[in-house]
This record gives structure tokens, sequence and C-alpha cells, in this order.
């Protein structure tokens, strides 16, 4: 399989909607994210990979919708929607019943907004363990938990050679990655 699309219509490793999960380190590397490639392309020597993605999530944004949900939780409108795009629902329930209506407005956007009435969390990410992709909707975590990656840029004690992030987007996800090194496992 070429690593990158061509011409003919060859399925390949880097393939438009192909999940592509990320992982730093050397021996025991911590798992970054996944993420479904948009586009992906080589240099002409070969050096660098460069890869657009999209959050699975984002394919709650293609279509707006009208709809009405009469005395219902915006828990029970999370659940329901986390189910109708095959994530697994990982929700902190709300309290109050009120009657939302979803006029010309996308399920990512209400979601998003229902997230924000409530302070809540909401995102979709991929699971490497349970290799499941789940819709997050939770009351924010504590800021006392251990910080999960820390790396070093430059020095002598430097464990990153490269970094150039790009954050776009609604979300502040990254929507492009540059790789400089890679390692196919055999």
């Amino acid at each position: 399989n070429p690593l990158v699309e061509n011409n003919n219509s060859t399925k390949s490793i880097f393939g438009r909607g192909r999940m592509l999960s990320f992982y730093v380190g050397w021996g025991e590397r911590k798992y970054i994210g996944t993420c479904l490639v948009e586009h992906a392309s080589i240099d002409t020597r070969g050096e660098r990979i460069t890869f657009q993605c999209r959050d699975k999530g984002k394919e709650m944004a293609r279509i707006e919708k009208d709809a009405t949900y009469p005395n219902t939780l915006d828990s029970q409108i999370v659940m329901k929607k986390a189910l109708e795009y095959g994530f697994t629902p990982i929700v902190d329930a709300t309290v109050g019943t009120v009657s939302r209506i979803q006029r010309h407005e996308s399920d990512y956007r209400l979601l998003n907004s229902l997230a924000a009435k409530n302070g809540y969390a909401f995102y979709v990410q991929y699971n490497p363990t349970a290799k499941i992709w789940e819709l997050h909707f939770e009351k924010p975590k504590t800021l006392n938990q251990q910080t999960a990656f820390e790396y070093k840029y430059a020095g002598t004690d430097s464990s990153v050679i490269s970094f150039d992030p790009e954050i776009t987007g609604e979300t502040h996800r990254a929507t492009k990655v540059t790789l400089y090194a890679y390692m196919l496992d055999e």
C-alpha cells in the first residue's frame, strides 16, 4: 500500500477517512489522540509527512436541523445524540427539565450550547484501550490533577526535536499535525 493516495483509487495507509492515532516517546509510548485523516502529503524528499485531520465529532456539524425537545433534561438530549452518531456516551446528568428548540442548527452547535448553558465540557475522543469513540458531556474536572505529558524543547535535557502545533476551529483542537519522524510497527 502507498503511504498517501495517488491518482488511481488505491487505498493508502494514510488515506482520507482513515483513523490516525498519535503517540509520543520511545519504548513505552504515551497516547496523544486520534483523528480522521482529511489529507496527507509527503514532501519531495520523503522526509516529512503532513496530515490534515478532523475530529470525528465534527460529523455532527455537517447538517443543520430543526427539532423540538419538550420537557427534557439537557443530558437526555446529549445521550440521544451520542447514540445517534454511534458514540459511547460519557454524560453527567443535568438538573431541571426544559423545552429546547433546535432551529437551523447542527447537532454539534446544539450540544456546544447545552454544554455552555450547564457549565459542562463537551468533546468527542477516541478511547484506544476500549477501541471506541466516546462523546463526553461532563462537569469540569478539578485542576489538582498531575500533568499528563511534559516535554522540553532545546537544551541538554531536551525530549522534543521539533514542535510546530497549529490550533484552529471552534473547539480549539489541532486540525493539522506535521510528523517529522515516524516508525511503522511491523
